[in-house]
């Protein structure tokens, strides 16, 4: 594989990251108003609005191979344990510590290139480092082992399944792919949030908040993804993932005015070093066919 092509895959996840990046601000404003669950429910049930007209027609014509189903249901299923078990556990934790710990799922994945898929280089080693390094300087976590803490390591591994299930079937039609990984969401959330009352605290904040997540976070993010992942590998793909704090913090200045220090901008820096360094890995793995 080219170069270009490499950089192309990761221009892609970077454009994710960014979409991403940009959900913890308005994340943070709309749970402030909704639960966990109705902001699950309704951030999915938003993605599957926008995609029906394309999906439903592909699966209702038999045009979507059964493979793809399962991959985009078990897809979807780890975005909701990851997704659930990061809220409650941050619930339980300090903040700085959930983010380090969810960064946890990228050793997950090298874990996984190198000993399931046996493909790893020595610059996937040294990104995996600097991006660690780095998202510790920016996060600072502190103290010991509590409950949790154990909750978002177990979501790190959810979301490190995410990563490797979109890997294997990324070849499947994006939009449908990702109209898929949001139903487990809603199957999961909606019954829970009907059972302790149904949806509260729905107002134009929320609900513009909820339509900016399912459409630039949920479809355009998890579909751009998908397409990226065709062409990166799910090491370097984890690392990538490693800069949407990054971008989280810039767009969080920007609309809340918070700030970092400078041990947090030398973390940012490390971490946008570890992707570069991870995308040279990647292009040497891809040229010698490893």
């Amino acid at each position: 594989m080219r170069k270009a092509e490499v950089a192309k895959g990761v221009a892609l996840l970077m454009i994710a990251c960014v979409l991403w990046g940009a959900s913890f601000p308005v994340i943070k404003v709309v749970m402030s108003f909704v639960n966990v669950y109705t902001y699950l429910w309704m951030r999915s049930s938003i993605a599957l609005a926008a995609l029906s007209l394309v999906a439903l027609p592909r699966i209702a014509l038999g045009r979507v191979s059964r493979r793809c189903i399962l991959g985009g249901l078990a897809a979807g299923v780890c975005y909701v344990a990851g997704l659930g078990l990061q809220a409650v556990g941050t619930h339980l934790t300090e903040a700085s510590r959930a983010a380090f710990l969810t960064g946890l799922a990228t050793v997950f994945v090298h874990a996984y290139s190198s000993l399931v898929e046996r493909r790893y280089s020595k610059e996937l080693a040294a990104s995996l480092g600097l991006s660690m390094l780095g998202l510790y300087l920016m996060t600072k976590p502190s103290g010991g082992l509590s409950l949790g803490d154990t909750l978002i390591i177990v979501s790190a591994v959810a979301w490190a399944a995410q990563v490797v299930v979109v890997a294997r079937y990324s070849s499947c039609d994006p939009l449908t792919f990702v109209f898929l990984e949001n139903v487990p969401a809603v199957a999961i959330a909606l019954p829970i949030d009907l059972a302790l009352g149904g949806p509260r605290g729905l107002c134009p904040e929320s609900l513009a908040g909820l339509a900016f997540l399912g459409v630039a976070c949920s479809v355009l993010a998890f579909g751009v993804q998908v397409v990226g992942q065709r062409i990166v590998d799910p090491a370097t793909a984890a690392v990538i993932y490693q800069t949407e704090p990054i971008y989280a913090a810039i767009i969080a200045y920007v609309m809340l005015g918070e700030t970092m220090d400078l041990l947090s901008w030398v973390g940012a820096s490390l971490i946008l070093a570890a992707t570069i360094v991870a995308a040279l890995g990647s292009s040497r793995l891809e040229a010698s066919g490893a």
